[in-house]
């Protein structure tokens, strides 16, 4: 009897074992399962916040690659601010007679749209660090521009200063700023621009965006005789005139006379995107302030006087050029010179450099220079 209990108590034993490893097995495995996909799901919960990490990074790409390319002022700061960093940078602006008029005089009102509009920035020391003194600048004498009453093409010359007391530099800051007045177009795609520089009454060109020629041809953009001078106003815009050159024609016995100013170029003709040709008037001539140029020949004005004021660069390409975009051009007229015209002038403390990949540097005197007496 007691053999039979316990073989019974060992049977009964081994059963109730056999059903807890039975029962318990599953257990483990669900608590490892459990596990596991607790480890799976921050996995994926990881791997979801990276892509989206990665996504955000390539939404913030296109975004970026979407984004209007932005005016350049890096030749303006380079000319106007010191070596420590101190000076006042400030961009030319265009106006109308009827613009300036609209103020009524009112002197104050005309200094502060001057301070807004041409972005005038001002940098002095403090503690011998470079502070921002943009508050303490003041505009001189508005030389006449208050009472202006004609819309032809004029400059006024204006001096911007930050008094010694406020710039931290034991002297005062100055910079000259140019406001044009003339008849105004502003220009944000080619064709507004092509129809403004061939206008006979725009005498300034407004440049509102960078822009590339929709025309990828070679081609002599012949201007009336009637067509005043004028200037091209960049605002540190980018324009690649690919093939295209604006010309007057041959005309001894009229003066013409065109501004660059502040605009990175691009451009495939020897002549160059904005020239005089061969023969002009005694006195003709052609102003870069503040001019990048990568391409051909900046110009090919044989009878021109070629001045440079500011900060300037200029590089002839052999047989190509990269433009502003990225995209690389083959040029109609390979291996040029920089520049060519009968007098080249530069300016007071001008930084002009003048680079030619395969070719003179600068060519004065050359071919219809001699023609006429001039």
């Amino acid at each position: 009897m007691k053999r039979k209990k316990t073989i019974f108590f060992l049977v009964g034993l081994i059963t109730s074992l056999c059903v807890y490893l039975y029962l318990g097995a599953p257990l483990i495995k669900a608590d490892e399962m459990t596990q596991s996909t607790t480890e799976m799901s921050a996995t994926i919960k990881s791997s979801e916040t990276s892509m989206s990490k990665e996504n955000d990074t390539t939404i913030d790409f296109e975004q970026s690659m979407k984004e209007p390319i932005q005016p350049r002022m890096e030749n303006i700061e380079a000319y106007e601010l010191t070596a420590n960093g101190t000076g006042i940078v400030a961009k030319n602006i265009a106006k109308t007679m009827t613009d300036i008029q609209g103020y009524n005089g009112d002197i104050a009102a005309i200094k502060q749209m001057i301070l807004k509009e041409t972005g005038a920035k001002a940098y002095g020391l403090s503690g011998g660090s470079v502070v921002d003194v943009t508050d303490s600048i003041q505009v001189s004498d508005l030389k006449g521009l208050e009472t202006v009453s004609s819309n032809d093409l004029q400059e006024f010359h204006l001096t911007l200063t930050v008094p010694a007391t406020q710039s931290g530099t034991g002297s005062a800051l100055s910079s000259d700023v140019i406001v044009y007045i003339g008849n105004v177009a502003k220009v944000s795609n080619w064709s507004q621009l092509d129809a403004a520089l061939m206008s006979n009454t725009v005498t300034i060109v407004d440049v509102q965006s960078s822009m590339t020629n929709t025309a990828t041809g070679r081609a002599d953009r012949n201007l009336s005789d009637n067509r005043p001078n004028y200037v091209l106003l960049g605002n540190g815009y980018s324009l690649d005139f690919i093939g295209y050159s604006y010309r007057w024609g041959t005309n001894t016995s009229i003066v013409h006379k065109a501004v660059v100013d502040n605009v990175d170029l691009y451009g495939g003709h020897y002549y160059g995107p904005v020239t005089m040709w061969d023969r002009n008037a005694y006195g003709s001539s052609i102003t870069y302030r503040n001019v990048n140029y990568t391409g051909s020949q900046l110009t090919a004005s044989f009878q021109a006087v070629l001045r440079f004021e500011g900060k300037n660069v200029i590089k002839s390409k052999a047989t190509q050029y990269t433009s502003y975009n990225g995209t690389v051009r083959n040029m109609a007229d390979t291996n040029q010179s920089g520049l060519e015209s009968h007098t080249l002038v530069f300016a007071s403390n001008t930084d002009t450099t003048i680079e030619a990949e395969n070719g003179d540097g600068v060519i004065l005197g050359s071919w219809y220079s001699d023609w006429d007496t001039v």
